[in-house]
């Protein structure tokens, strides 16, 4: 069998999520130090090759570490935070531009605050009971709620 390495389905997915940081006084800042403006966490999936990659840095205002890990993995397809709290302008403008210029098909997702899951449809009544959630409504972007329903039985 042969794997179609360069092809676009075997590019990987890309999760990210900023947190945009209180910058510090002028003076305060040593003479050569660079400012991280934000941090970002990172979640990188590649199914091709069976990896998952779990991140976090810091970046400057220039943006230059996530500019490169787009470049190096050349994702194809990102999923960022939507609604009031998203993602920045900055963030949402590299992004933009980058599957503007990207030589594969690029999907772009924003993912909001909260997401509804229907209740579930199975026809054996005891996996539609382990199915079960005890409310629609989760926070895709809540640590502890990822890693309950992660571990939800």
């Amino acid at each position: 069998i042969e794997a179609n390495i360069g092809g676009s389905n075997s590019l990987p997915l890309l999760a990210i999520r900023e947190k945009v940081l209180h910058l510090e006084p002028l003076h305060k800042i040593k003479d050569d130090a660079v400012q991280p403006v934000c941090e970002y966490g990172i979640t990188l999936i590649d199914a091709a090759r069976a990896t998952i990659t779990l991140g976090q840095f810091e970046d400057d205002a220039l943006r230059n570490n996530i500019n490169t890990l787009l470049a190096s993995y050349q994702p194809s397809e990102i999923l960022i935070e939507g609604g009031d709290t998203g993602t920045s302008k900055t963030l949402t403008l590299i992004i933009e531009s980058y599957r503007d210029t990207s030589r594969h098909p690029v999907v772009v997702e924003k993912i909001g605050q909260t997401a509804v899951f229907p209740k579930s449809n199975a026809l054996n009544p005891d996996i539609r009971r382990k199915m079960e959630r005890e409310t629609s409504r989760v926070k895709p972007w809540d640590v502890d709620e990822t890693i309950g329903e992660l571990h939800r039985k």
